[in-house]
């Protein structure tokens, strides 16, 4: 199977609306009426731009018009319905062959018609209804996903905490140093983290407030989530599977520092911290899946070592859910921001030209190899581009050990 067939639409951080009317008056009005509810909104005149964009990204909620010349709006929900199925779909018409429309909803193709002239409001909350649906359905969807595991793991309460205590004050070294200074497990993996090139500072790191003093806080902060949440991932892994876990948690922490070098070099702003952190959590629902399911892993690696299926395939074939919705879900449970989540939840999807989701995925690319298949095709020249302007950079990152 091709890429191109193999990779799923990315999934938008707001709810979206896709509108396909070949009227642009329609178009105009539909999109001042639903300026303010705070969707991400496609229009499209053309039925054929609109599949098209439907490939590449998911939909909450379509609404068609039924006469068009490209093609009806029964055959647009049909094809519709195969690229993006858990779309909901609203017919919005004048056509008065009434036996169509109502034979298009009894077969599952529509939620809801409207005739034309709509009333705004009814209109309004019917989309506003839909699109509160989809909430719920996701937010199950997710919450099943956590129920098929016998453990969930903690949140990063320690990172939070700091987190917290710095946005109340910004030079707060002493209070955050005082926390982590609790737990002396973590304080010896911190200084060892710290003193690697990774987190390159030209004076050796012997306390905790030395790491904060050379390396900065948020590099301390980022450092700690890293080991505060891979070891609560892998609290009750097996010490085989745990051999497995260390060499992808390294190319974790490999991909954050990645990550946020290409953030720094993007050419819109985008926050490195932010996307060292989603970097670092790129793979987390796939090291939660081997801590969690002992008697599956043993058929993958043995899969993954003949070398001819990719990590997504072969996750994909044995759990049927991918490590990208575990992750997806796993973020959403310990309430990360929706754009992280977004990345994790795309890092196998098209991009959906968002900078974060695109970012991380040039990152696994350049860390991951082969194993980062399927992305977005149209981050391949991308890549290219930071492999020449990083090489130095990736060249000490790929060859520093971290634990």
């Amino acid at each position: 199977m091709s890429l191109i067939n193999e990779i799923q639409p990315g999934k938008p951080i707001k709810p979206t609306l896709v509108v396909i009317d070949d009227e642009e008056a329609i178009l105009t009005s539909l999109k001042s009426l639903f300026r303010k509810e705070g969707y991400t909104m496609y229009f499209f005149s053309s039925p054929l731009q609109a599949l098209e964009f439907l490939r590449q990204n998911i939909a909450d909620v379509i609404i068609t018009d039924m006469r068009m010349p490209e093609m009806s709006g029964t055959q647009l929900m049909e094809l519709s319905a195969d690229i993006c199925p858990n779309a909901i779909r609203l017919i919005i018409s004048g056509y008065e062959q009434k036996s169509v429309i109502l034979n298009a909803i009894s077969r599952g193709l529509a939620r809801n018609y409207i005739m034309k002239p709509w009333d705004d409001e009814q209109l309004r909350l019917i989309v506003r209804e839909s699109m509160d649906l989809q909430q719920t359905l996701k937010q199950k969807h997710l919450q099943d996903i956590l129920l098929s595991f016998k453990h969930l793991p903690s949140p990063p309460k320690l990172h939070n905490k700091l987190k917290d205590i710095l946005q109340k004050d910004p030079h707060s070294q002493r209070e955050i140093t005082f926390e982590i200074e609790k737990s002396p497990a973590l304080v010896a993996k911190l200084l060892r983290m710290s003193n690697t090139v990774l987190y390159s500072s030209h004076k050796s790191v012997t306390s905790v407030f030395d790491a904060i003093s050379f390396i900065g806080t948020e590099e301390v902060l980022n450092i700690v989530l890293s080991l505060e949440l891979f070891d609560n991932v892998c609290a009750k892994a097996l010490p085989d599977i745990l051999k497995t876990t260390e060499i992808l948690i390294q190319k974790s922490i490999v991909r954050a520092q990645t990550a946020r070098e290409i953030a720094i070099a993007w050419e819109t702003k985008i926050d490195p911290e932010e996307a060292y952190v989603a970097g670092l959590m790129l793979d987390i629902g796939l090291i939660f899946r081997f801590c969690s399911s002992y008697d599956k892993f043993g058929e993958f690696c043995s899969i993954y070592d003949e070398g001819i299926k990719s990590v997504f395939n072969i996750d994909k074939e044995i759990f049927l859910i991918g490590h990208d919705e575990v992750g997806e879900a796993l973020l959403t449970y310990w309430n990360f921001s929706p754009s992280i989540i977004v990345s994790v939840a795309n890092h196998h999807s098209y991009a959906c030209k968002d900078p974060l989701t695109t970012i991380v995925q040039i990152a696994d690319l350049l860390v991951q190899g082969n194993d980062s298949t399927p992305h977005d095709p149209g981050i391949d020249e991308l890549t290219s581009i930071y492999k020449l302007k990083l090489i130095d950079i990736l060249e000490t990152l790929n060859n520093t050990p971290i634990f």
